[in-house]
């Protein structure tokens, strides 16, 4: 990934298939998280040791994540999904290192949709697995 783009590295892809590539975004890219008020969370798991939790919420189908889902995935369930968050941070404004994944689940049709972020002070000079230099 630079410039917050995926790049493709295969030089034998068609042009359709790079740009294809390259103008995928993940969730926790194009969606607006700002409407999920903290206060609604269910904390469901805390290890105070491990610093790791689980958390659910019920989202309705007005909030602007789940829009964003449906116009792209063009999914057709009715139902409000359901999102859970886990990962490990001690506390998320303090801490350099958090992992976070969400989870969003469309019930009606088993319809899950997974993205995971990663915030890493010490590795933003270095090269990726690929070669890539971040």
């Amino acid at each position: 990934m630079k410039n917050n783009r995926i790049k493709c590295m295969d030089s034998r892809a068609s042009t359709a298939v790079k740009r294809k590539i390259e103008n995928f975004k993940f969730m926790s890219q194009y969606s607006d998280f700002k409407n999920i008020k903290k206060n609604q969370w269910v904390i469901r798991n805390y290890n105070y040791t491990l610093n790791n939790f689980f958390a659910t919420r019920n989202l309705s189908n007005e909030d602007d994540i789940v829009k964003d889902l449906r116009a792209i995935y063009d999914i057709k369930d009715k139902g409000a999904p359901s999102i859970a968050m886990s990962g490990a941070s001690s506390e998320f404004k303090k801490d350099n290192n958090i992992d976070i994944s969400l989870d969003i689940n469309f019930n009606q049709n088993n319809i899950k949709i997974s993205d995971s972020i990663g915030y890493h002070t010490e590795g933003v000079n270095e090269d990726d697995e690929y070669g890539i230099n971040l």
